[in-house]
């Protein structure tokens, strides 16, 4: 398809972005948020994302309803306010999905 990224691209593009939003339900635990969070962008939940303890626990980002207006809200307060989500989603994404974060995980799994 002509709209597609290369791979390569994909974090480069999504940096350009303000909020990364993922409006599925239910998702228990979507590498897109955590690829979001990694390059500094907000990012907007359902409450019944696996995530979404971690993004309100972190300030990374907000959790809505699932639902499109709550939705739209969460995402019209963030752009907004941007001020600390970005960074803060970089730190959390460093702190607990990291190569490094995950290696330290792993002696206690195993």
């Amino acid at each position: 398809a002509p709209w597609r990224l290369p791979m390569a691209a994909s974090a480069g593009r999504m940096a350009r972005a303000s909020v990364y939003v993922l409006p599925a339900e239910g998702e228990p635990y979507p590498m897109a948020v955590v690829e979001g969070m990694s390059v500094g962008l907000p990012v907007v939940v359902c409450d019944d994302c696996g995530l979404a303890p971690m993004v309100a626990e972190t300030g990374s980002g907000l959790v809505a309803r699932g639902n499109p207006v709550a939705l739209a809200d969460a995402v019209t307060s963030l752009l907004a306010d941007l001020n600390g989500y970005g960074g803060r989603a970089r730190e959390a994404a460093a702190a607990g999905f990291s190569m490094a974060a995950a290696g330290g995980r792993l002696p206690a799994v195993y």
